[in-house]
């Protein structure tokens, strides 16, 4: 379980280092993003929270049990600050890997929150140390069916908005007009 662990705690610092990464590059997609969700102060958040998660990357990678939970703490207060914006009717997309899409549902961005929460979960068995191939194999299996269920919702997402709207909506529309 220590090599799943802390190869899971791995998967988890490469993603939050591409996301803080992606941050420094685009202050100002992380802070349009931030007020968007309604975030307090977002300019400043948008200045703190990448070091943040470059930091955590770092702890993920010496101290994976502690960076495991730092991650599943993160992960869950973003979550819910996600699902407020959701309720309160929010339509901004989050710029979490750089940029986003200003379209993007945030229901997106709460699936994939989930599926690192599980990552970080199984990080928290994790031990600094060297990572055996079964453990690697059974992490990046984990990660692809994890990204494969990312990009089947988010077609699910973009062909439900094609049907219910847009220029195909507009065309049946024109059709049972005519008829």
């Amino acid at each position: 379980m220590s090599s799943i662990g802390a190869c899971a705690a791995l998967l988890l610092a490469g993603v939050f280092a591409w996301a803080g990464i992606a941050k420094l590059r685009a202050p100002g997609a992380a802070a349009f993003s931030f007020a968007g969700l309604g975030l307090p102060r977002p300019r400043a958040l948008a200045a703190v929270v990448p070091w943040a998660e470059l930091a955590l990357a770092a702890a993920l990678v010496w101290q994976p049990r502690l960076g495991s939970l730092a991650a599943l703490l993160l992960l869950g207060a973003f979550s819910v600050a996600l699902a407020r914006a959701r309720a309160g009717g929010a339509r901004t997309g989050c710029a979490c890997f750089g940029g986003g899409r200003a379209d993007a549902p945030l229901s997106g961005a709460l699936l994939r929150n989930a599926l690192l929460a599980m990552a970080a979960l199984a990080g928290l068995g994790g031990q600094r140390g060297w990572v055996d191939v079964p453990a690697l194999v059974a992490v990046g299996t984990a990660a692809v069916v994890g990204v494969v269920a990312l990009a089947l919702w988010d077609l699910r997402v973009r062909a439900g908005s094609l049907w219910s709207g847009g220029a195909l909506a507009d065309a049946r529309a024109g059709s049972e007009g005519s008829a």
